[in-house]
């Protein structure tokens, strides 16, 4: 734009974009942090369960100290040690070696937990989990298993960042046109009664 120029509508079109640019981004992340709750798999402690992973990767699971259990709101103590896991792949007879692991933990619609464990699956299949508490006495809680939370939540978070980064661009943008091409429109009424 030259000086004295009077900023294009077009500028309004472009802060319009990044404004739906960013709304998009904020939606798409909200949508990956729902449908990842859906994604979770869960089974109760104590407890046997047989769960399916249908994909590799690294895998964490959580103890749930406030969770919901049949209908029921459930709280605990958020100290998980006592929690004891083991996982065997069904197929192979095989257990599965698990790394303890305290870094994480969430706050969900009701649910807060934190990390306790951390494994791998090699082999996609049905892996049977078994859950208790050793040298404590805890009421029936819940575990939930996620995969790749850590790269799960930072692409999240990031998609938020941007989203809003994105939003804030185009409304400074959008507040700026206007003000320069208000600022034009009275300099050129200015003169007009000047003249």
């Amino acid at each position: 734009m030259k000086p004295g120029q009077q900023p294009s509508k077009k500028r309004y079109a472009v802060a319009g974009l990044l404004l739906l640019l960013g709304l998009v981004l904020c939606l798409v992340s909200l949508f990956s942090l729902l449908s990842g709750k859906k994604d979770d798999k869960q089974l109760t402690i104590p407890g046997n369960k047989s769960l399916v992973f249908e994909e590799k990767g690294t895998y964490t699971i959580f103890f749930e100290y406030q969770t919901v259990i049949d209908g029921k709101k459930v709280e605990s103590d958020k100290d998980p040690s006592g929690v004891d896991v083991s996982i065997k792949e069904k197929s192979a007879d095989q257990s599965v070696k698990l790394e303890s692991y305290n870094g994480s933990s969430y706050s969900l619609n009701g649910h807060k937990g934190i990390s306790v464990y951390r494994f791998q699956i090699d082999h996609p299949g049905t892996y049977e989990i078994s859950a208790g508490y050793t040298g404590t006495e805890k009421p029936e809680m819940v575990l939930t298993v996620k995969k790749e939370f850590m790269k799960y939540i930072l692409f999240i978070v990031l998609g938020f960042l941007a989203g809003s980064f994105l939003g804030v661009i185009a409304i400074i943008l959008f507040i700026w046109t206007y003000y320069k091409r208000l600022k034009f429109n009275q300099q050129n009424r200015s003169m007009t009664i000047d003249s």
